[in-house]
């Protein structure tokens, strides 16, 4: 590369250039940069050209001195400057950005991309793991990965999610939960019609778990003894049992009288509406995106007219855990 490539006082281009560079020379072998000469905007330019990109070595000329001008002559020496912490710290930061939007997966694989790995980065990089797996609904993979990490966590979050690798109804009012706040990670990532479906299925269950614990009645398997009080809302599924649909089950919750009977009652039109809404995603029956004032308005629907009368019965007015953290 010829000085007339380079502009001398562009530390941006300068950068830039030297990054295509470097990338050219790696496929052959190692590269060391060495930025003693030059002007100081070439010398920033390399030193930040070789910083991002993995494999480049930096150097320069050191030794003793009598001043900020030049090396004392005679005590010129070569010497390495170690960068692996500069990149590690610019992994780190980029991991917590990530964070903040939820992206743990990303995270995790950003980090796992480090060179030097250290106590620091497995700190990050293992609890970025465990919860993409949690934020994927992998509870027992989740709690492989961060259970060693328990002190370094919220206290409200290890129980939740021990919990949530068994089977009963403990477990579901937790999973329900744990559903509601997905929701509003993926609105949190502009993923509307996600978040949406989460809401709506989030009812749904609510409804499912109420029928089951409240009643004895499974939604998806209602027994004939149940045929009378429930008559005029049961459909035969293709393997031939009594199944309640999702507006019919809120409809039999009404009818049945137990702790969230007011939700069926109250919502008897208005979840109609919500059933519509999810239906014209094309994740469920329709076509239409879900924008994001749709998003809010089931949001509000949904925590006036269900949320908030589920917390009050499962877990005396307090939500068990508090949404998955964005910071470290």
């Amino acid at each position: 590369m010829s000085a007339s490539e380079c502009p001398p006082d562009d530390p941006v281009e300068i950068a830039r250039i030297l990054r295509d560079h470097f990338r050219e020379l790696l496929a052959k072998g190692d590269v060391i940069a060495d930025y003693t000469g030059g002007t100081k905007s070439m010398s920033a330019g390399m030193f930040l050209a070789a910083v991002q990109c993995d494999g480049v070595s930096l150097s320069l000329v050191g030794g003793r001195r009598h001043n900020l001008v030049r090396v004392t002559d005679g005590h010129e020496r070569a010497q390495t400057v170690n960068v692996s912490s500069i990149r590690t710290q610019w992994l780190l930061d980029e991991a917590r950005r990530c964070w903040r939007r939820y992206a743990y997966g990303e995270a995790h694989r950003l980090l796992d991309t480090c060179l030097d790995p250290s106590d620091e980065i497995d700190l990050r990089r293992v609890p970025s793991g465990g919860f993409a797996a949690w934020d994927a609904f992998d509870h027992k993979l989740a709690y492989e990965m961060l259970h060693a990490f328990g002190g370094h966590l919220r206290a409200d979050l290890m129980p939740a999610l021990a919990q949530m690798q068994r089977d009963g109804d403990r477990a579901d009012t937790l999973r329900i939960v744990d559903l509601v706040h997905a929701s509003a990670r993926r609105a949190a990532a502009a993923q509307f019609d996600s978040a949406t479906l989460l809401l709506y299925r989030s009812f749904e269950w609510i409804g499912q778990w109420s029928l089951r614990v409240h009643h004895g009645v499974q939604a998806g398997d209602v027994p004939d003894s149940m045929k009378e009080r429930l008559d005029g809302l049961l459909h035969a599924n293709h393997k031939g049992k009594l199944v309640l649909r999702m507006h019919n089950l809120w409809t039999a919750l009404a009818r049945l009288q137990g702790p969230l009977a007011a939700v069926g009652v109250n919502t008897h039109k208005s979840r109609l509406g919500f059933a519509k809404l999810r239906n014209t995603s094309l994740y469920a029956h329709g076509t239409r995106p879900i924008t994001q004032a749709d998003y809010l308005d089931a949001k509000r629907w949904f925590e006036t007219e269900a949320y908030r009368q589920f917390i009050d019965v499962a877990f005396k007015g307090t939500p068990p855990f508090q949404q998955l953290p964005d910071t470290w």
